[in-house]
């Protein structure tokens, strides 16, 4: 079944914050707000542009 709230593949987003559960909460390019779960979404980490120079904070 299809999730009709779903975030369209490929979208961007910040993490607000990874609860207790390990859900991360994101705050999405597209205004939505809705948490990944690890292990049943797929998503990938791009770096922050200080990262890509080696400081990572």
């Amino acid at each position: 079944m299809e999730d009709e709230m779903a975030v369209p593949p490929g979208s961007m987003g910040t993490v607000d914050f990874i609860d207790d559960a390990g859900q991360i909460h994101m705050n999405w390019a597209c205004g939505r707000s809705l948490a990944l779960i690890p292990g049943v979404d797929s998503f990938s980490r791009l770096l922050a542009p200080k990262e890509k120079d080696g400081d990572a904070r």
